[in-house]
């Protein structure tokens, strides 16, 4: 999944994941080359309510 800054703070329409499987997040600055948060779910039901 490749986010771009302008679709992040003006959504034209609903965008919808579906994250039933092993997924991995990265929180990464558009100036730098490393991330600075990453993420990695095995088993989303633990998070779920």
């Amino acid at each position: 999944m490749d986010v771009n800054k302008e679709l992040a703070t003006k959504p034209t329409e609903p965008r919808y994941f579906n994250v039933d499987y092993t997924f991995a997040l990265f929180l990464k600055e558009s100036t730098k080359e490393v991330p600075y948060f990453a993420l990695k779910v095995d088993d989303i039901t633990k998070y779920q309510q």
